[in-house]
């Protein structure tokens, strides 16, 4: 795949929040900390990013600010963060926008050129869910459904070329069910759909609907890891009801540009570390029914090259493109 360097920076460079350049790292922070997000307000990526923001703000003492910019699942915040060349700048992200888009898009960046990563904060495995009006209450149901329902199904996706996206096809892959991908902006607003029976199905972060499943409004059908989930004993893993294979975790994890000195990574991610000793960030995370981690720069590159091999295998598979 031929990549190019995102060259537009010059407009980003105006908008930064009293940056300092890289050159200063030594006493870094000099002024307020930007954590962009690539996912829609209100979304489980917006929710722990403005805990996270919290926690970094009282152990570094200064601002942190939580910028939305939401396009491409992530594509649009990436850019924005290598365009912004300082260490004040940094992006809280899903590690498939590195490991699978680029092999989904051509991208304006290379993550593996352009972005250093920080740390992981959180991960968790992923619902199928259906709406309790579709009257499924297993995949077995659900493909059932599918094929006697003929390209009447719908499936709602929390941002093209995410994790979730390749889950799904992975799905209607093995199963052989037709469906129509309904893509938005992030998890919130696919969960809206379902509840306004706009769309029938989804696969979304456990977090984000269990007091949707909890009142009845939605059903869940599996969890895409290879254990049951504590909280949801009854609900079998996507192997135990016949899709072996269809597994993915969302890694939530801290990015910085490329360029931002070794120094400013550890003093950030010695910062997230600290932020697990805050009963308020761990109410957060535990609300979201995601487990609290972290790892070296080096340990979250090798999950993201580990995930990159197994994904790319799914996309080729699967022959999904986005353009």
């Amino acid at each position: 795949m031929k990549r190019r360097n995102f060259l537009n920076h010059a407009l980003v460079a105006g908008a930064m929040l009293g940056a300092a350049p890289l050159s200063r790292a030594a006493d870094w922070p000099t002024g307020p900390i930007k954590l962009v997000v690539g996912y829609a307000v209100g979304g489980p990526a917006d929710i722990l990013a403005r805990a996270l923001a919290k926690e970094i703000s009282k152990n570094l003492g200064v601002p942190v600010v939580v910028e939305s910019k939401v396009g491409g699942g992530g594509v649009v915040a990436t850019d924005f963060l290598i365009g912004s060349k300082d260490s004040h700048t940094f992006l809280f992200n899903s590690t498939g926008g590195f490991s699978v888009k680029p092999h989904l898009m051509k991208l304006r960046h290379d993550p593996w050129r352009d972005v250093k990563p920080v740390s992981v904060v959180t991960s968790a495995p992923y619902l199928f869910v259906a709406r309790a009006g579709l009257n499924v209450k297993t995949m077995a149901e659900l493909t059932t459904h599918g094929k006697n329902n003929v390209g009447k199904l719908t499936m709602a996706v929390a941002g093209l070329g995410t994790i979730n996206h390749l889950l799904s096809g992975m799905y209607l892959s093995q199963s052989g069910v037709q469906a129509v991908l309904v893509p938005y902006t992030g998890a919130a607003p696919a969960v809206m759909s379902l509840l306004a029976s706009e769309t029938d199905i989804m696969v979304v972060d456990p977090g984000a609907v269990l007091p949707f499943i909890k009142d009845r409004r939605m059903i869940p059908l599996a969890v895409t890891d290879s254990a049951r989930l504590p909280f949801l004993p009854d609900v079998p893993t996507t192997a135990e009801a016949g899709f072996p294979g269809v597994e993915g975790t969302a890694l939530w994890s801290l990015f910085a540009p490329a360029a931002t000195p070794d120094t400013v990574v550890q003093k950030l991610r010695q910062s997230v570390i600290e932020a697990g000793s805050s009963e308020e960030y761990r109410t957060v995370v535990n609300a979201r029914l995601m487990v609290q981690r972290t790892t070296t720069p080096e340990q979250l590159t090798q999950l993201m090259r580990t995930e990159e091999v197994r994904y790319k295998k799914a996309i080729d598979q699967l022959d999904i493109k986005l353009q």
